[in-house]
C-alpha cells in the first residue's frame, strides 16, 4: 500500500496552479485519512505484538520453544523500528504538508476576509442599488402613466385627425349638395321662367284667339243682321210683289200680251227660279242678288204693262204669273228657312265658341292653379332647403369653434408630448443605467453567492480540518505500549 503522505504530496504536484481551494482540502483530508488509518492500524499491530498482552497458545505446562519466541521477538522488534522511522519520515513530510496548509489556509482566510470586506461593500452596494430600483420602480410606474397619457393623447390626436377628416369629408359633400341644390334651383327658376313664358305665349295665343274669335262672332252677328234686315226687306219687296202681281194679274186679266213676250217671260221667269234655286242653295244672298230680282221683276213688270191687254192668251199668262208668284212664295220660304237655318247654325256657332271659350278659360285657369300651387311647392321647398342650409351654417360654424378649440388643445398637447418625449428618453437613459448596474447588481450577486458558498465549504473543510489534525495530533502524541 502507497504511503498517504506521498500520495497527498503527489496528487499536490500534479494538480498544482489548477486546484481550487475545496479539492485540495478534500485531498488534505483524504491523505490525513488514509494517515490516521495507518497510525490505527501501526497501534494495532503494536498491540498485537505486545508480549504482555500477548495470547499465548499453549497452557499448563506446555513446553515453549524460546528460540523461535526471541527470534519472533526480534523480528517484531526490527519491523517496530522500521516502522517507527518510516513513522517518523512520514510524520516529518506531514508536518510540512501541514505548515504549507496552514499557510494556505492563513492566506485562504485573509483571503476570505477581503472577500467578506467585498461582500460587506457589494451588501451595501446592493442596498443602494435596491433602494435605486424601488425609485426606478416609481419613476417607471410614473412613466407608465405618462406613457399612457400620452398614448391616450395620441388616440385622441388621431380621434381629431379622423374628426377632422369626417368634418372635411361632411363640409365637402355639403357644398357639393348646395351647389347641386343652387343648380336644381336654377334650374327650377329657369324652368319657371320657361313656363312663365309659354304661360304667356299661350295666354296671348288664346287671347288672340279669343280676340279674332270674337270678332268672328261679331262679324257673324253683324252679316246675321245685316241677312236679316235684307231678309224683312226681301219679305216687304216680296209682299209689294205679291201686291203688284196681284195688280198685275187684275191687269193681265184685261191686257194680254203677245206670245212671244209671254215666251221671253217664262224663259227670264225660268232663269230667275234658277238664280233663286242657286241663291237658295249657296246661303249667300247679298243686296245685289235681290236687287237683280227686283229689278227683273220691275222689267217683267213693266213689260208686261207695256204689253196691254190686246193678248189673246191670258188665261196662259195668268196662270205662268201665279205659278211665278207661288214659286215666289215657296223659294220666299226656303229663303226663309234657310235664314233661319242659317242662324241656328250661327247660334249654335256662337254657343260653342262660348263653350269653348269657357272650356279654354277652365283649362287656363287649371293651368294657373297648377303652376301657382308648383310655384307655391318650389317656393316652400326653396325655403326649406335655406332653413337647413342656415341650420347647417350653424353647426358648421359650430364645429369649426370647436374644431379651432379642438386644434388649441392639441397644440398644447403637441407640446406637452414633446415635453414628455423629452422626459421619456431622460428616463430611458436612466432605466438603460440601472439595467446595467441591475445586470451588474446580480453578476456581484451571483459572485457573491458564490464566494459564500465557498466560505461556508471553506469553513466546513477547515473544521473537519483542524479537527483531523487534532486527532492525528493525539494519536501521534500519544505513547506506544510497553515492551
Amino acid at each position: 500500500m502507497e504511503c498517504p503522505v506521498n500520495l497527498a504530496v503527489k496528487l499536490l504536484r500534479s494538480v498544482q496552479g489548477t486546484l481550487s481551494c475545496r479539492r485540495l482540502m478534500s485531498l488534505v483530508a483524504e491523505a490525513l485519512l488514509k494517515l490516521t488509518l495507518l497510525l490505527r492500524n501501526s497501534n494495532i499491530s503494536k498491540r498485537r505484538m505486545n508480549p504482555g498482552r500477548l495470547s499465548f497458545p499453549f497452557h499448563g505446562d506446555e513446553m515453549v520453544d524460546l528460540e523461535k519466541f526471541g527470534s519472533a521477538w526480534n523480528t517484531y522488534l526490527q519491523n517496530h523500528a522500521r516502522r517507527s522511522e518510516n513513522a517518523s519520515h512520514r510524520m516529518s513530510e506531514l508536518e510540512k504538508v501541514i505548515d504549507d496548509q496552514k499557510k494556505s489556509i492563513v492566506e485562504h482566510s485573509e483571503r476570505i476576509k477581503t472577500q467578506a470586506s467585498a461582500v460587506v461593500s457589494l451588501e451595501a452596494r446592493a442596498a443602494q442599488l435596491l433602494e435605486q430600483n424601488n425609485l426606478l420602480a416609481k419613476a417607471n410606474d410614473d412613466l407608465q402613466g405618462q406613457v399612457e397619457q400620452i398614448e391616450q393623447q395620441e388616440l385622441y390626436k388621431r380621434c381629431k385627425l379622423l374628426c377632422d377628416g369626417t368634418i372635411e369629408t361632411i363640409r365637402v359633400e355639403k357644398e357639393e349638395s348646395v351647389s347641386q341644390q343652387r343648380q336644381a334651383l336654377d334650374q327650377v327658376e329657369i324652368g319657371m321662367q320657361k313656363a312663365a313664358k309659354a304661360r304667356s305665349a299661350m295666354k296671348g295665343l288664346l287671347e288672340e284667339e279669343i280676340r279674332s274669335f270674337k270678332a268672328h262672332c261679331t262679324k257673324a252677328d253683324e252679316e246675321n243682321s245685316s241677312l236679316k234686315r235684307q231678309v224683312s226687306s226681301l219679305h216687304e219687296k216680296l209682299k209689294a210683289e205679291e201686291a203688284k202681281s196681284e195688280g198685275l194679274l187684275d191687269k193681265m186679266r184685261t191686257e194680254c200680251s203677245t206670245h212671244d213676250r209671254l215666251q221671253l217671260l217664262e224663259a227670264k221667269s225660268n232663269d230667275i227660279l234658277e238664280q233663286l234655286h242657286e241663291a237658295s242653295s249657296g246661303l249667300d244672298l247679298k243686296e245685289q242678288a235681290y236687287a237683280g230680282i227686283t229689278s227683273r221683276l220691275d222689267m217683267i213688270i213693266e213689260k208686261a204693262d207695256t204689253t196691254g191687254v190686246a193678248v189673246s192668251e191670258l188665261p196662259e199668262v195668268g196662270k205662268s204669273i201665279n205659278q211665278l208668284s207661288s214659286l215666289l212664295i215657296t223659294t220666299g220660304d226656303r229663303l226663309k228657312d234657310d235664314v233661319s237655318n242659317i242662324l241656328s247654325g250661327q247660334n249654335d256657332m256662337c254657343t260653342a265658341s262660348l263653350s269653348l271659350e269657357s272650356r279654354i278659360r277652365d283649362q287656363l285657369t287649371a293651368v294657373n292653379e297648377l303652376i301657382r300651387n308648383q310655384d307655391e311647392q318650389l317656393r316652400l321647398q326653396l325655403a326649406e332647403k335655406n332653413r337647413r342650409c342656415e341650420e347647417l351654417a350653424v353647426q358648421v360654424a359650430e364645429k369649426d369653434s370647436k374644431l379651432q378649440v379642438a386644434k388649441q388643445q392639441i397644440t398644447e398637447a403637441t407640446s406637452t408630448v414633446k415635453e414628455k418625449d423629452l422626459q421619456v428618453q431622460a428616463l430611458d437613459v436612466q432605466i438603460q443605467t440601472l439595467e446595467e448596474v441591475a445586470k451588474e447588481k446580480s453578476v456581484l450577486d451571483r459572485d457573491s453567492a458564490s464566494l459564500l458558498d465557498q466560505l461556508e465549504s471553506n469553513r466546513a473543510d477547515q473544521a473537519e480540518w483542524y479537527s483531523r489534525i487534532e486527532n492525528s495530533t493525539e494519536q501521534r502524541v500519544g505513547k506506544p505500549p510497553g515492551l
